[in-house]
């Protein structure tokens, strides 16, 4: 079944088209790589006994593949149907049968050729001991990517083939030297701008406004390896702290099961006030919440850090008390105890401590953070800058989306985690009051 020009655009349907048995697209975030790609896919596995695999970053990114090839063999179930009679949709009238198995896979079935496609979550582990066509779905961002290019390369040993897309990240990774290095990929690269260009719906001036940081832009939507030369933490060292199991709301009904502590960087109107908590269960730092509040007056700020005192057993609190944020952390430790506030002063050297620290929980692997790009951006964003006295100081570019305010917030919470002080916690226990986040959403 050849693509319909009405469906897919020039670069999709160069995709769809290119037979190559190694293919890779270096693509702009949102340009139809998913669509197109399922579509490829589903179209090989109707006409032929085959097997896909296909790999995505995580859980939540392989069900959306799952939905998108789903919905090409829905519609291709009633063309085929309609023009031939084509037999593969099951009794119950649902199309091609579709089959989860356990938490971690999905398959769609297709019974009467006994092709099937399969989506994982991508890791070494689950990717191995498949013989068939392999799909990768924004492989730059596959942990352990060099892994599980090993375990699933093997797989088209017999003919089949490997496709794979993603936007770019670091200078570094498998993605990075697959897309760069001569081999025997098939190379394609479709930016923002080659897209609209070739009629994708979308407003290239107002992407850009909305994306005032340089490095995402250039990462997200023009296809730029971005280089980890001059940042204090690696695009390797982000990905690998990515977790579905951090998360920036907090759950509603959370009680903590570790110990949790508070990083605070106070802003007003250039920069962000970022407040920033971390759980530590065994050893390692999980990412519960991130508020972040930009021109918000003091007084709502106030009460929106209030409100996890009141509600959850914060151990310590280390809060930025440079300039405007004195008064604040000299108000909370009257209320909340000394032993349980701690302002921190940035200077040059402590700004090196806590960035010091902060890289040594990412290369130690005792932090877990979730998968958002402007946190991912924050603090790759952060600078190790020689300065004319010879010294080193701890930077980062301000832009509209802050100052790299959720690496400094996040490096105050790590600070108040690091052997602090054991604080009475004056009758405030998670069993006695289960939080309700909404409520702090809603002032």
């Amino acid at each position: 079944m050849a693509p319909s020009k009405e469906i897919f655009l020039a670069y999709q349907q160069a995709w769809i088209n290119d037979k190559s048995k190694l293919k890779i697209w270096k693509k702009a975030r949102q340009i139809g790589f998913s669509f197109c790609s399922t579509f490829r896919a589903v179209t090989d596995l109707v006409r032929h006994k085959t097997l896909w695999i296909a790999l995505s970053g995580g859980q939540r990114q392989s069900n959306e593949l799952a939905h998108k090839a789903r919905e090409h063999v829905e519609a291709i179930a009633q063309i085929e149907q309609a023009a031939r009679g084509y037999e593969f949709i099951e009794k119950e009238g649902t199309g091609a049968f579709v089959e989860g198995v356990e938490e971690t896979q999905s398959i769609i079935h297709f019974p009467s050729n006994k092709s099937r496609m399969i989506f994982l979550p991508a890791n070494p582990d689950t990717a191995r001991g498949y013989t068939g066509n392999v799909l990768a779905d924004e492989f730059a961002s596959h942990k352990k990517a060099k892994e599980i290019y090993a375990a699933v390369y093997p797989s088209i040993t017999r003919g089949y083939s490997m496709e794979i897309g993603s936007t770019c990240r670091g200078e570094s990774g498998m993605f990075y030297e697959l897309c760069e290095k001569e081999n025997g990929f098939s190379k394609h690269c479709t930016t923002i701008y080659d897209a609209v260009a070739q009629g994708l719906d979308a407003d290239i001036v107002k992407l850009r406004e909305g994306c005032p940081d340089d490095d995402i832009w250039q990462s997200e939507f023009c296809c730029q390896f971005i280089s980890d030369a001059s940042s204090w933490i690696t695009w390797d060292q982000i990905q690998a702290a990515e977790s579905i199991f951090a998360s920036i709301d907090l759950p509603e009904g959370f009680k903590s099961v570790g110990e949790l502590f508070l990083g605070i960087d106070i802003g007003r109107k250039k920069d962000l006030t970022v407040v920033y908590l971390l759980e530590k269960a065994l050893g390692v730092f999980w990412t519960r919440a991130i508020v972040r509040m930009r021109a918000v007056p003091f007084a709502m700020q106030r009460k929106r850090i209030d409100w996890f005192f009141e509600h959850l057993p914060i151990r310590r609190c280390c809060f930025d008390s440079t300039g405007i944020g004195m008064q604040m952390s000299e108000e909370l430790q009257i209320k909340w105890g000394s032993y349980r506030v701690e302002p921190v002063t940035f200077t040059l050297a402590v700004k090196e401590d806590l960035a010091v620290r902060t890289r040594r929980n990412y290369e130690e692997g005792t932090i877990r953070i979730p998968d958002d790009r402007n946190l991912r951006g924050a603090i790759h964003a952060v600078r190790r800058i020689p300065t004319a006295a010879g010294n080193f100081r701890f930077d980062a570019d301000r832009t509209e989306l802050g100052h790299a305010d959720e690496f400094w917030a996040q490096a105050l919470a790590l600070l108040a985690g690091d052997n602090g002080p054991v604080c009475v916690l004056t009758g405030v226990q998670a069993s006695d009051k289960p939080t309700s986040y909404s409520q702090l959403k809603g002032f």
